[in-house]
C-alpha cells in the first residue's frame, strides 16, 4: 500500500505542476516534465510489478496437487 500511495502521490504532483505551468503559476517546464517522467516511469513500474504477480499467481494455479 505504501508503494501504491507514493505513486498516487507522484501523479498528483505532476498534474498540479501541469496545471500550475498552464495557468502561468510556474514557469519551470523543465521540471515539469521531470515530475510527469516520473509519475509515468513509477507508474509502469507499478504494472509489471503487478503483471509479474499475476503470471506468478498463475503459475501457481496450474500447479497439480
Amino acid at each position: 500500500m505504501k508503494q501504491l500511495n507514493q505513486v498516487n502521490r507522484l501523479q498528483q504532483d505532476a498534474e498540479i505542476a501541469i496545471e500550475d505551468i498552464v495557468s502561468g503559476k510556474r514557469d519551470d517546464m523543465d521540471n515539469v516534465l521531470i515530475a510527469k517522467q516520473k509519475a509515468d516511469i513509477a507508474f509502469q513500474m507499478l504494472l509489471q510489478v503487478r503483471n509479474q504477480m499475476q503470471d506468478a499467481f498463475d503459475e501457481i494455479k496450474q500447479i497439480r496437487v
